[in-house]
């Protein structure tokens, strides 16, 4: 009983620190650390509802944590939401003092969720595992603050950028753990890793489905790919939409061909075989040519994140 007593005065004794910090950053007119304070809330908010339901029979505590997921997407996708505003606006610098006092109460919050995190280590019950998740992702918040105050106050010129980054990579973290609460929830609450391979019988199972389901998901690539290659004036990014859409046509012809007879089938293969070697030539006409030009695109910092970002997704999809 005293553990969870000490647990709970830690909580509140967080909740405490949200508010001081709100406080400053509404008092010195500090947009990121009103947001981040805000995304707190809701992360202690979700944390307290499941920290009620621990002692619960695991009946109850189910039908909280299977909702808890979803509610802790949204101070997730603030956080997200808070990385990608620096990176886009202008992020206001505290005065040296209130700098400090932010990194103390930060500090001081994190401590509060390291402790309550040692307290219910050892609660094996769903509503403790799920406690714990909640808690690791609210731990994204006093990082943040703490990681980009400290930039802010060094004064480098990529200070923007990098807290920008800083607060995306540990909103995306957060987001990742919303994800994996509703997966476990949704399929018995095994475990990550069983989850997992229950999806894959799935996908399995209906593979056609999902094939349909990654053309569409194709159509959209192309289509942000062709609006990246105009703003940006590349005609790499435009050689890459072409190519990206011959193989989006092959494997949609592909996909039609599989309930045809076989005579059919043959000559739609030989079509699919065509379109694909085109697409593939030009490619690598282009590509060749950049041996004897030499030339490169400049893009600015955030054309260049988005074409990044873009590859980087690709790649894993791969």
């Amino acid at each position: 009983m005293w553990t969870f007593m000490k647990s709970k005065y830690s909580s509140w004794l967080s909740l405490l620190f949200v508010v001081l910090i709100s406080i400053f950053g509404y008092l010195n007119k500090m947009n990121f650390e009103i947001f981040c304070a805000v995304c707190a809330i809701l992360f202690l908010i979700i944390q307290r509802v499941l920290f009620g339901r621990v002692n619960e029979e695991e009946v109850e505590q189910r039908k909280y944590c299977r909702v808890a997921g979803f509610f802790l997407l949204i101070p997730s996708l603030g956080m997200i939401a808070t990385g990608v505003y620096i990176l886009f606006f202008t992020h206001m610098n505290a005065p040296l003092g209130v700098a400090y006092a932010i990194i103390v109460f930060s500090t001081v919050l994190l401590l509060c969720l390291v402790f309550q995190m040692v307290v219910l280590w050892k609660n094996k019950s769903v509503g403790g595992k799920f406690w714990r998740l909640t808690t690791v992702a609210t731990m994204a918040v006093p990082l943040s603050l703490i990681i980009v105050t400290i930039m802010n106050i060094a004064g480098t010129d990529e200070a923007a950028m990098l807290s920008g980054m800083t607060t995306t990579v540990f909103g995306g973290g957060a987001f990742l753990i919303a994800l994996n609460m509703i997966l476990v929830s949704s399929y018995g609450y095994g475990g990550t890793i069983e989850s997992i391979r229950s999806i894959r019988r799935v996908i399995k199972s209906r593979k056609l489905v999902f094939v349909r389901v990654t053309i569409l998901k194709d159509i959209f690539l192309v289509l942000g790919k062709a609006v990246i290659s105009i703003i940006s004036l590349s005609f790499f990014m435009f050689a890459n939409t072409l190519y990206s859409a011959g193989m989006g046509l092959a494997r949609f012809i592909a996909v039609k061909m599989h309930k045809q007879e076989k005579e059919e089938q043959i000559v739609h293969y030989r079509l699919v075989g065509i379109i694909i070697s085109i697409a593939s030539v030009c490619y690598v006409l282009y590509s060749i040519r950049l041996f004897w030009s030499g030339t490169t695109g400049t893009y600015s910092m955030y054309i260049a994140l988005v074409i990044a970002l873009y590859f980087v997704c690709v790649r894993a999809k791969r």
